[in-house]
């Protein structure tokens, strides 16, 4: 009889005659050695013509003897969905530990080992060490003795009050426009790196270039420092080369020592364990430039991602976001990934409403401690605003719906919040008000001088002035 060829475990799911839905499960799940998976895409596609009897009968011809097959009982078929959810599961603890070791005796990267090490123990730290005694931080923690203790800043000052900042573990940014949503990627990318945080951006929409020149254009929207702001449009076309080098080289030192890109042009990323390496390698960068590791981690489009074994390519999006969210979930470090809606529901929402919880995932749902939804306030290119919703928070407090100005074009989002629809004026949108003040206090000043002059004129001729009727409208 042939040994481990196909585990028992697995013979008496098949031998208890699964559903579909079962062996559709485990075959997606690729856990599967080559002739567990040939057996079962053979059950498959022929289900309805395959029974108890047929699939001894293929068993056997795989050399299993009909003495061992009949002394197997089958799983009871009540208990089928279980069974199959606890075989993947241990599988998939089986392959992590192969994998590693496999990269602990792996010396074919040596310059990524040492941090390569230290991001695996960190994901496998039950397997290889014993776990730190927390009960006591546990009871500090049971009477909220940290609770002023805050996360990252989300940079709305709405958000940071009601979630206490980005948690550890996975925030997803939801939305169907992708500019949207690395329109608020970029602006925390940004406000991050210059207030000195160190920010691992893999790009999965747009290419490192294009992410680094949107840094640059949402640069040029400091108004303290810079008299003009540059465009998408002008940064590509480099209409304005004394104005671009002025921003570029004033952010230069923030980008170099607080910002790892990565896009897929300089690495492809299959699976986790390439992640892994993006992790070490930014660790690294960090580490020599500024002597500490990665602040946050934004994943900006994470459903371009897909799962590539020795064996075959995996798109289904359950799996593929189940794999990468339950590692960013385990990780160290607070993670913000990028998403859309599933496929299926894209019909039943319009540019009108928010995405809501029931057109997400299970998988999204699960993982993520927060979840926003973002969108722009109208349908056109033009839009100057975004709205944005708190869908989950672990604080249980949501959002329905808050205004935040925002332009595209620029990569800029101002976080103060209008909450009345007069507050918006075109000045407000445009980040001009400011200007527009100083403009009309000027004018104020003048008219002033005017109407003092002609009072001393008044005074000398011994009569009354007659003011002007557009200064008392004034």
């Amino acid at each position: 009889m042939k040994k481990n060829i196909i585990e028992e475990e697995l013979i008496k799911i098949l031998l208890s005659e699964p559903t579909t839905d079962n062996i559709r499960q485990l075959l997606n799940a690729d856990v599967l050695n080559k002739d567990e998976e040939k057996l079962c895409n053979e059950i498959f596609k022929n289900y309805s013509l395959i029974g108890n009897y047929q699939i001894k009968r293929m068993l056997q011809q795989l050399e299993y003897e009909s003495g061992y097959l009949d002394s197997i009982e089958p799983k009871n078929k009540d208990n089928q969905s279980i069974a199959v959810g606890n075989l993947i599961i241990n599988r998939r603890k089986k392959q992590n530990e192969e994998m590693y070791k496999l990269a602990l005796n792996s010396s074919t990267y040596d310059e990524f080992n040492e941090n390569s090490i230290d991001v695996i123990n960190r994901r496998y730290k039950s397997v290889i060490q014993i776990n730190e005694d927390t009960i006591l931080r546990d009871l500090e923690d049971y009477y909220d003795l940290n609770s002023n203790e805050k996360g990252l800043s989300f940079q709305i000052d709405k958000l940071d009050e009601l979630t206490n900042g980005i948690p550890t573990g996975v925030t997803t940014v939801i939305g169907n426009n992708r500019e949207y949503r690395h329109v608020y990627a970029i602006n925390l990318t940004y406000n991050m790196i210059t207030k000195g945080k160190n920010v691992l951006y893999i790009s999965l929409n747009y290419n490192k270039k294009l992410t680094l020149l949107d840094l640059i254009s949402r640069h040029s929207y400091n108004t303290e420092k810079f008299n003009k702001n540059l465009s998408r449009v002008e940064l590509a076309t480099a209409q304005d080369e004394n104005t671009y080098k002025t921003v570029y080289y004033d952010l230069i030192d923030d980008l170099t020592s607080h910002l790892v890109v990565f896009d897929e042009s300089n690495f492809n990323v299959q699976n986790v364990f390439a992640i892994q390496r993006i992790i070490a390698y930014a660790s690294k960068q960090f580490q020599k430039a500024t002597d500490s590791s990665i602040d946050l981690i934004i994943v900006d489009g994470i459903e371009k991602l897909h799962i590539d074994t020795s064996r075959k390519v995996v798109t289904n999006r359950n799996i593929v976001e189940s794999e990468y969210y339950s590692f960013f979930n385990d990780s160290s470090y607070p993670v913000i990934i990028t998403n859309e809606s599933l496929e299926y529901y894209a019909d039943k929402i319009n540019e009108g409403n928010h995405i809501q919880l029931c057109y997400l995932s299970d998988v999204t749902k699960y993982y993520s401690k927060v979840i926003l939804s973002i969108r722009g306030n109208s349908a056109s290119d033009k839009a100057k605003e975004m709205k944005l919703s708190l869908l989950k928070n672990p604080n249980d407090n949501l959002i329905d719906e808050q205004l935040i100005t925002a332009d595209k074009n620029y990569s800029y989002i101002k976080y103060e919040t209008n909450d009345s629809d007069d507050a918006a004026n075109s000045e407000v949108k445009y980040g001009r008000l400011e200007q527009g003040c100083n403009k009309l206090k000027e004018e104020n000043r003048k008219l002033e001088q005017q109407v003092e002059d002609l009072n001393k004129s008044s005074m000398n001729m011994n009569k009354p002035v007659d003011i002007p009727l557009e200064m008392l409208e004034l």
